[in-house]
C-alpha cells in the first residue's frame, strides 16, 4: 500500500465529532433531595436539574444565588470530596479533565469537570445523562471505567479510570502506520469492547482513534460514550445523524435510519484501515465532498 507524503489523519474534520440532528426520545427525572454533593445514580443524570432547599422549596442547583447557596465545604480549589485535584490533562469546549488522587486509597483517577450552566445553555442534559448511565452499564477491561459521579451547586464531576498512555490517535500521528502485530492486538481489543457494548444493547456511534486510550501496559480502552445510544422499545432503527464524519457509516448520513451495531462495525473497519495504513480512507477538504465519497455517490 502506497504511503502518502502527508499525514491525512490530521484533517479539518478528522478529530471533530458533529451532531447534526437529534430525533431520539428525551426524558427527565426529578431529584428527591440534595447534599453538598449529589451522587448521580444511573440512569437519571437529569436528577440534578432540580433540588429542594433546606426549607423545602424548590431551588435550582444551576444558579449561584437564592436558596441553592447552601454550604459546600467539600469543594475546594484543590479538592473534590475524597479526591485531591492535580494538573489539567485535557480540555475541550464543554469540559475540563484533571488528574486526581483518591485520598482514601491512593488510586489515581481522572475527573471530568463540567459547569452546570454550560450543560443547560447548550442543552446537553440528555447527552450527559446518557453518557453516565451507559458507562455504568458497560463494565469491561477494554472500556474506561466510571467510578462515580458527584455534583456541587455549580459543577458536575465525573470520576473516571485514569489511563496513562494517551490516545491511539497520538501514536498514529507520531508513528504513521503501526506494526501489524500491534494493529492486530488493538483491533482485537476494540472488537472485544464493542461486542460487549452491543451485548448490553449499547451503540457507541463515535468510535475513532481519539476515543481509544492506551493504558500503562499498552492495552486499548474505549472512552467517550457521549453520543452513544440504547435501544428503545418498539424502535428498530436509530435516526440521529451523529459521529465524526471520516468514520461514520454511509447509512448514518442517509435519512432512512440505521442499525447502531452495523454503524459501529463500519467505524471499526475505518480504524483498522487507519492504524494499518497511517491515513484515512475517506479524506476530503470539505464536508459535501467527504459525504459523497463515504456514500459512494458518483
Amino acid at each position: 500500500m502506497q504511503e502518502r507524503s502527508r499525514n491525512p489523519i490530521l484533517t479539518k474534520y478528522g478529530g471533530r465529532a458533529l451532531v447534526y440532528k437529534n430525533t431520539e426520545t428525551k426524558t427527565k427525572t426529578p431529584c428527591p433531595d440534595h447534599h453538598h454533593y449529589i451522587y448521580i445514580p444511573s440512569p437519571s443524570l437529569s436528577a440534578f436539574l432540580r433540588a429542594t432547599s433546606h426549607d423545602g422549596a424548590p431551588a435550582s442547583l444551576f444558579t449561584s444565588g437564592g436558596r441553592a447557596e447552601y454550604p459546600s465545604k467539600m469543594v475546594t480549589a484543590r479538592k473534590v470530596g475524597k479526591y485531591q485535584l492535580g494538573r489539567t490533562i485535557g480540555e475541550g469546549t464543554f469540559a475540563k479533565v484533571k488528574f486526581a488522587q483518591n485520598l482514601e486509597t491512593g488510586d489515581s483517577v481522572a475527573i471530568k469537570i463540567m459547569a452546570k450552566s454550560t450543560i443547560l445553555e447548550h442543552r446537553m442534559v440528555d447527552q450527559i445523562r446518557r453518557e453516565i448511565s451507559i458507562t455504568k452499564i458497560v463494565r469491561h477491561p477494554n472500556i474506561v471505567r466510571l467510578h462515580e459521579v458527584l455534583a456541587s451547586r455549580t459543577k458536575i464531576y465525573i470520576i473516571l479510570e485514569f489511563v496513562t498512555g494517551g490516545e491511539l490517535f497520538d501514536q498514529i500521528v507520531h508513528k504513521g502506520r503501526l506494526p501489524e502485530n500491534l494493529c492486530r492486538k488493538y483491533f482485537q481489543q476494540l472488537i472485544d469492547a464493542v461486542a460487549h457494548c452491543h451485548s448490553k444493547g449499547v451503540y457507541h456511534r463515535d468510535l475513532k482513534p481519539e476515543n481509544l486510550l492506551l493504558d500503562f501496559h499498552g492495552n486499548l480502552k474505549v472512552s467517550d460514550f457521549g453520543l452513544s445510544a440504547l435501544p428503545q422499545q418498539g424502535v428498530g432503527l436509530l435516526h440521529t445523524t451523529c459521529g465524526t464524519p471520516n468514520y461514520v457509516a454511509p447509512e448514518v448520513l442517509g435519512q432512512q435510519g440505521y442499525d447502531g451495531a452495523a454503524a459501529d462495525i463500519w467505524s471499526c473497519g475505518v480504524i483498522l484501515f487507519v492504524i494499518m495504513a497511517g491515513y484515512l480512507p475517506f479524506d476530503e477538504v470539505d464536508l459535501p465532498s467527504l459525504y459523497k465519497k463515504v456514500m459512494l455517490l458518483p
